[in-house]
């Protein structure tokens, strides 16, 4: 059976706040699954993308004022 993080586990973790976490996963930023209204997230996802892919998300993060 496979193990997954919670958005809470992953913020101490990785040393960030778990708003940061649910915007990562709400954005696509962080491969992840809701599950019950509860987000998930697989413990060997890679965070980002392509490096074309990380450019779009801060700049649409930065216009949605994150």
């Amino acid at each position: 059976m496979k193990s997954y993080l919670t958005p809470k586990q992953l913020a101490a973790e990785l040393d960030v706040s778990e708003t940061c976490i649910y915007r990562w996963c709400q954005s696509g930023y962080l491969p992840s699954y809701k599950v019950g209204g509860c987000w998930r997230i697989d413990p060997n996802a890679e965070i980002g993308n392509s490096p074309e892919v990380d450019r779009q998300m801060r700049e649409g993060m930065k216009s949605r004022g994150w």
